[in-house]
């Protein structure tokens, strides 16, 4: 009697090996067979660099646990192949936009440097020229009624990628699937492109889970108040000063207490001074494309803390001093349009920046860790006292001597207003994509995809 073959294994089904409680997240979920690696997503030479690699793998780990594994489990329990093949759809789309900017760090240069003061700039006016409708009573709707101030801001900045919802104004669901999906044709062959089961399921966890996500707690007041806080709270607390001696004694005290002050304030200056000559003589020469580079950055400061569109009457020693600055950073202009850049590629663009902005999304998008649920929103009142918290320590953060001539509430009002944060956040998202891939931005500069 010839005893029948055995069946073959299902290739669906990979067998938990013991081993794999040792390896990271990223290899047991994308890359589960013995002989499987993951491919690079940007070149990794430097100690820095591979560690930044491995957390950028891992984040991609755990928004597909999160967002695709926790219900696909329950079809099949046992399948361990739909993530390394989201994982070889996702490939494609990382690995050119990390590799460029890790092989040529300017597109992310001119984005800090150039762009997000000009969006910031650009946020904070129209909030105050909204503002400024309401309060004159000009903001109506077609219907003759009052107009929030979300909505105001909306007609003065119309933007395809916030839409009316529940009442206010947020990311567009549809803006979001569309860029997803754009900047997946762009990056996949015409044949990856086609598998529409992996290309949705990419398209919904980006557009979704991570873009939808993350837009919408930057747009909560109440984010950036507990991250200010946060920062607020970092800062080392300042001694209490001696108490001061009276008569002959307490006189020369404070001479000698002066004395050490200057010279160790001309000490720190002589140094700075050498250190901004060695820095210059090592920085390459000024990029044209930095010329004048203070001037969006004095625009950004002049709408938040000195032009508020008639809202607010800002002290007139406020604006004498504001631009007394403006006068002193542009003779300074040679030495910041070759410093600054020099600065923010060697210094800011690194690895070190690369984990901190992973941990940032990370703590975004699981923000209690996984797979522990999300802790939930702050309620209206709990969102209402962070502010008035980051609004007390604003304060009291600021100089002695600017207390009296600027106003710590108005510092935060342009972040106050969820609708119309929802309209920056679209506009960063639109800033980076055209950055960082100018191919969606230039039709011109459209590749052909490969086949």
């Amino acid at each position: 009697m010839v005893a029948a073959a055995p069946a073959p294994a299902s290739p669906t089904i990979a067998r938990r090996r013991r081993e794999d409680a040792s390896l990271p997240l990223a290899q047991r979920l994308l890359a589960p067979s013995a002989d499987a690696q993951l491919p690079p997503l940007f070149p990794a030479t430097s100690d820095g660099a591979i560690i930044a690699h491995e957390r950028a793998y891992h984040l991609v780990a755990l928004a597909l646990r999160g967002y695709v594994q926790a219900w696909y489990i329950r079809l099949s329990p046992r399948d361990r192949t739909l993530l390394p093949a989201i994982n070889d759809v996702l490939v494609p789309l990382l690995a050119p936009l990390l590799t460029s900017v890790a092989e040529d760090p300017t597109p992310a240069a001119d984005l800090l440097l150039l762009h997000v003061p000009v969006v910031a700039a650009t946020h904070i006016s129209t909030y105050w020229h909204a503002r400024a409708a309401l309060a004159s009573g000009l903001a109506r709707s077609d219907d003759g009624t009052a107009l929030a101030l979300d909505e105001a801001y909306h007609a003065r900045l119309p933007l395809l990628s916030t839409a009316l919802t529940d009442g206010t104004y947020a990311l567009s669901p549809t803006y979001l699937t569309a860029l997803a999906d754009a900047l997946l044709a762009l990056r996949l062959p015409t044949k990856a492109y086609a598998a529409d089961a992996e290309r949705l399921i990419v398209r919904e966890v980006l557009a979704r889970a991570v873009l939808s996500s993350v837009g919408r707690r930057l747009a909560q007041p109440w984010f950036w108040a507990q991250l200010l806080l946060k920062l607020f709270s970092e800062r080392t607390p300042k001694l209490a000063p001696p108490p001061r001696r009276r008569g002959l004694r307490g006189t020369a005290d404070a001479v000698a207490r002066l004395w050490f002050q200057l010279a160790a304030f001309a000490l720190a200056l002589w140094n700075f001074a050498a250190w901004i000559l060695a820095t210059l003589n090592a920085s390459p020469p000024p990029d044209p494309r930095y010329h004048r580079l203070a001037d969006p950055w004095l625009a950004l400061g002049r709408v938040w803390l000195v032009e508020r569109a008639g809202v607010v009457q800002v002290p007139f020693s406020t604006r004498l001093a504001y631009s007394t600055v403006e006068v002193l950073v542009r003779l300074a202009a040679p030495v910041i349009d070759r410093l600054v850049p020099h600065l923010c590629v060697t210094r800011v663009l690194t690895p070190g920046t690369a984990l901190k902005i992973a941990d940032l999304l990370e703590r975004v998008l699981f923000p209690d860790g996984y797979p522990g649920p999300s802790p939930p929103d702050p309620t209206p009142e709990e969102a209402a006292m962070l502010l008035r918290s980051l609004r007390s320590r604003v304060a009291e953060a600021l100089p002695r001597v600017f207390r009296t001539q600027i106003d710590a509430d108005k510092l935060v009002d342009p972040l106050s207003d969820a609708g119309c944060n929802a309209h920056l956040v679209g506009m960063l998202y639109d800033t980076v994509v055209a950055t960082l891939v100018p191919e969606l931005a230039l039709h011109d500069r459209v590749p052909a995809v490969e086949q």
